[in-house]
């Protein structure tokens, strides 16, 4: 293989059931900034797809106007893709048998691109949504990443997480106000201002990313 001390990327060896990352750790990635030497290297799954997308999701599957089965079916499909991150043998399998060199989980942005399926799916009835639906999602979230980093990193910081919340607590104060004043805030403009912020956790992620990786390059020899 022409890279210099990479591994070979060929077909073969044992069928291991072994563990790539502890499975809390692979909800981490979701958050921005989420990018280091280590993943580089390693090659953990480049999952991230904005705060907003996870919340949505979340609501997803509480939402009991989605028809149940339909509900089942996405978790089936979302579970079946984190088990190969989780998995071995499962990862190998998506990499059609061979071994991974560096990028591993090549096929991990159809996992986000399905995140944000079911995210689009679910803002159809963003209009029908409570603030009580709101806040039990937020306190879903919140107990999630309390569990999600009862761990430490060294890959993301806490900062980053406490910028997604912060984003996180806006678009959920937009809503409300939305839906309380939709006189002050239309349709329009809540659409506006939910892109707005969004913008913001992409570019968030974008900057956190690129801090992570110059400060890795510093740290290169020849």
């Amino acid at each position: 293989f022409m890279g210099g001390g990479r591994i070979d990327q060929a077909l073969g060896g044992g069928i291991s059931f072994s563990e790539n990352m502890p499975f809390i750790q692979i909800f981490s990635k979701l958050f921005s900034g989420a990018n280091s030497q280590y993943q580089q290297v390693d090659g953990l799954p480049y999952i991230f797809c904005g705060i907003l997308v996870v919340a949505l999701v979340i609501l997803y599957f509480m939402n009991q106007e989605i028809p149940a089965k339909h509900r089942k079916a996405a978790g089936f499909v979302l579970g079946f893709y984190l088990l190969t991150f989780y998995i071995s043998a499962f990862s190998k399998l998506m990499h059609g048998g061979t071994h991974t060199n560096w990028f591993n989980y090549r096929y991990s942005f159809v996992f986000s691109f399905f995140l944000i399926a079911l995210a689009a799916e679910e803002f159809i009835y963003i209009e029908r949504l409570t603030t009580k639906d709101a806040k039990q999602c937020i306190i879903a979230l919140l107990v999630s990443i309390v569990l999600v980093f009862s761990t430490s990193y060294e890959f993301i910081s806490g900062g980053a997480v406490v910028l997604d919340l912060d984003l996180l607590v806006l678009m959920w104060l937009i809503f409300c106000i939305h839906k309380k004043k939709p006189e002050k805030v239309t349709k329009k403009v809540f659409a506006g201002l939910l892109i707005l912020v969004v913008s913001v956790n992409m570019f968030a992620n974008f900057t956190l990313s690129v801090i992570s990786l110059r400060d890795w390059e510093k740290d290169l020899t020849l």
